[in-house]
């Protein structure tokens, strides 16, 4: 006697097209989120640039010979990495890309198709003194704590 084995999919399909559009929400999610915190990204790293300082200290001045080079220029007064403005202006809240484990917020001017002197200046080089300006302060990383916390919170009510 042939018994057959009926398998009703139909469950089974229902549970995986559930799962699957909550992924796209988690996506989603996480859209939003990063958009929501971006901006005090943003602003922490043009601190940086407004005053002159990396992690754990002010940047190094210009060396006496760049300085009368731009004085020669009339532009002694200016700020350091802020000559043209392409370094500063070159980082934009929204330069995210994720990897496996983590976002990271970039500076185009760093990439490939920047310009050599951005990441020199950021890590330091055999020429250039380093100049940090791709960093978080601790309070950028309170901010964005709490910022999270509301954002998800708000989110289960």
């Amino acid at each position: 006697m042939a018994r057959e084995i009926v398998f009703n999919d139909k469950k089974a399909r229902k549970f995986l097209k559930q799962i699957t559009k909550n992924v796209k929400t988690i996506t989603a999610l996480e859209k939003a989120w990063v958009k929501t915190i971006s901006p005090r990204i943003f602003r922490d790293v043009m601190d940086h640039f407004n005053k002159e300082a990396g992690e754990n200290t002010k940047w190094k001045p210009w060396s006496k010979s760049y300085q009368k080079h731009m004085q020669k220029l009339g532009k002694g007064g200016n700020k350091k990495l802020q000559d043209s403005g392409r370094l500063r202006n070159s980082f934009k809240p929204t330069n995210v890309k994720k990897d496996k484990k983590s976002l990271i917020w970039f500076n185009d001017a760093q990439t490939k198709g920047g310009f050599p002197y951005a990441a020199a200046h950021d890590i330091g080089g055999s020429r250039l003194p380093q100049r940090e300006f791709m960093w978080l302060s601790s309070k950028a990383f309170q901010d964005v704590s709490k910022i999270t916390a509301k954002f998800y919170t708000r989110g289960l009510k």
